[in-house]
């Protein structure tokens, strides 16, 4: 029928997170009730953008064209079903009245 999957060791109680809880960082600024500091949540945010792979100009060109032909070749598709639809449907209302 299907493969079986074992159920976790642990299922979380009613309101427990499934996720690990964060650990605090001592050099950090203190957080209260779990949330850091403004100061210290901007530069989290610097610490986390200075880890994305940013896309070079040549590939944002490129998958921006790909999407403009992408675009176009759907456009054309559904302006043909579209048309064909409205055909038959003029069609089988000219056969009834």
């Amino acid at each position: 029928m299907g493969s079986h999957r074992p159920p976790p060791r642990h299922w979380p109680a009613a309101g427990e997170s499934s996720y690990p809880k964060a650990v605090e960082d001592k050099e950090t600024e203190k957080t209260v009730a779990g949330k850091p500091t403004p100061a210290e949540f901007l530069r989290q945010v610097r610490a986390e953008t200075s880890k994305v792979v940013w896309p070079t100009r040549k590939e944002t060109i490129t998958t921006a064209i790909m999407v403009l032909i992408m675009t176009s070749l759907l456009a054309l598709f559904f302006l043909g079903t579209d048309s064909f639809f409205g055909w038959v449907v003029r069609q089988l209302l000219a056969l009834l009245g």
